[in-house]
């Protein structure tokens, strides 16, 4: 089965510190999504900012949608997650 990678930036809820929403996901992602190590703290308007993580999913029907339901319904996350980059491992 051939593999996605995928790369999010996804807002970090004001108030909140980036590694503890980091954490959060890494902890809870379910099984069949990898994350690489590492991750970047992009700003993004008003003082806000965003935590741009790599994911590798599975190339299969539904994957990404479930991914980004996973992401959004996070406490953590203040707004809308955003797709960056995506390619075909």
């Amino acid at each position: 089965m051939s593999e996605v990678l995928c790369v999010y930036q996804i807002p970090i809820e004001q108030g909140n510190e980036p590694e503890a929403l980091e954490k959060v996901i890494r902890e809870t992602v379910p099984g069949k999504y990898k994350i690489q190590k590492g991750s970047e703290i992009v700003p993004l308007f008003f003082g806000l900012k965003a935590l741009k993580l790599q994911f590798i999913i599975p190339e299969e029907d539904g994957s990404q949608d479930e991914l980004e339901e996973f992401l959004n319904e996070l406490e953590l996350v203040g707004g809308e997650i955003s797709l960056d980059f995506i390619t075909k491992l």
